[in-house]
C-alpha cells in the first residue's frame, strides 16, 4: 500500500512539474526496476533530463546514478541516494541535465525502482 501511495505521489509531482515546463512535452520512462539504457540521443541532437524519482521498498536504501552514456560508464550527470524509510526521493533540474549521448541509469538497492522524465532538444 505504501508503494502505491508513493507512486501516486510521484505521478502528482511529475504532473505539477510538467505544467511548469509548458510548451515542451515530456517523456516519462515508466517505472524501471533494473539498470537500463533509457534513451539514445540521435546524432546532432540532445535531450534534457527534467526529473529522476527514486522509490524504495520502505526498508532498504536505493541509489541511482545517471550517466550521459550508453552504458554505466562515462560522464555522471547525477547520483541520488534515498533512505529506505523515506519511500521516495529524487532530483529535479531547473535548467535541465543536458544529455548528448544517451541516458543510462544504474540502480542499486533491494526493491528499488525509478522514473526518468526528459524531453527532446534540438
Amino acid at each position: 500500500m505504501k508503494r502505491i501511495v508513493a507512486i501516486l505521489g510521484i505521478i502528482l509531482i511529475l504532473g505539477f512539474a510538467a505544467q511548469s515546463f509548458a510548451g515542451t512535452p515530456s517523456i516519462l520512462s515508466g517505472e524501471k526496476t533494473a539498470s537500463a539504457l533509457i534513451y539514445t540521443v540521435v546524432p546532432g541532437t540532445t535531450c534534457v533530463i527534467r526529473t529522476i524519482k527514486v522509490v524504495t521498498d520502505g526498508t532498504n536504501n536505493a541509489k541511482v546514478i545517471v550517466y550521459d552514456s550508453l552504458t554505466a560508464t562515462g560522464k555522471v550527470i547525477d547520483e541520488t541516494q534515498v533512505i529506505g524509510s523515506n519511500h521516495w526521493g529524487g532530483r529535479a533540474w531547473i535548467d535541465g541535465g543536458i544529455i548528448s549521448t544517451g541516458i543510462y541509469v544504474d540502480v542499486s538497492g533491494t526493491g528499488a525502482s525509478y522514473f526518468v522524465e526528459y524531453y527532446l532538444g534540438e
